[in-house]
């Protein structure tokens, strides 16, 4: 007995279907998937240029604070040119706080002087006598 191949049936009966066959609905859907695809796409490509677009903004703001408070520490560092009232008021202010510490140091001299012993030996007073010549 020869051997011969059992047809398939099921294989047999059903006949494929082509895009043409299947009919508007089939190209509707092709065409919106299309469509969905190229505007999740470009959706994609805004969000990425927005994205870079904030950090760039982001890194710009951040260059332009630094850059004003190393201005601002510049200027501090810089000496102003005063004015003469300016200058004369400083001076007068270093002759005022010269002139409190010589008085400070005075009072000290003053409160140390009074506060050691009149018998002490540093202060006793050598007493001389005419008697004998």
């Amino acid at each position: 007995m020869a051997r011969t191949k059992a047809v398939n049936k099921a294989s047999a009966s059903k006949k494929r279907k082509f895009a043409e066959e299947r009919g508007v609905a089939h190209l509707l859907s092709l065409s919106q998937s299309i469509a969905d695809a190229e505007s999740q796409r470009q959706h994609d490509r805004i969000q990425a240029t927005k994205a870079k677009m904030q950090a760039e903004h982001d890194k710009k703001l951040g260059q332009c604070q630094r850059e004003k408070a190393d201005a601002s520490v510049a200027r501090d560092r810089v000496a102003k040119p005063k004015s003469k009232a300016q200058i004369k008021a400083a001076l007068k202010a270093q002759l005022r706080q010269k002139a409190r510490c010589r008085k400070d140091r005075r009072k000290q001299l003053k409160s140390s002087d009074t506060q050691q012993d009149p018998l002490s030996p540093n202060n006793h007073k050598k007493s001389v006598s005419f008697a004998l010549a």
